[in-house]
């Protein structure tokens, strides 16, 4: 990595237009819906943010299509 990870980051935040999402209580809500399919309780919580807010989810585990979202 070049350069300190604060300055890496704020780059590719404008480079690449990203927004960050917070976490907020509703997507905390939300995990009391979701099904076990899936033990990461961050993973989980990537799920429910990506529900609530009608967000495609972008991963390569498998497990993510037993939730219902869009993966890509």
């Amino acid at each position: 990595m070049k350069g300190d990870l604060a300055t890496v980051v704020d780059i590719q935040i404008e480079q690449n237009s990203i927004q960050l999402l917070s976490i907020d209580l509703k997507h905390i809500y939300a995990l009391s819906n979701l099904p076990a399919h899936h033990r990461d309780p961050f993973d989980r919580l990537l799920i429910a943010q990506s529900q609530v807010e009608k967000m495609t989810l972008a991963t390569v585990d498998g497990a993510f299509d037993r939730y219902d979202l869009d993966r890509l």
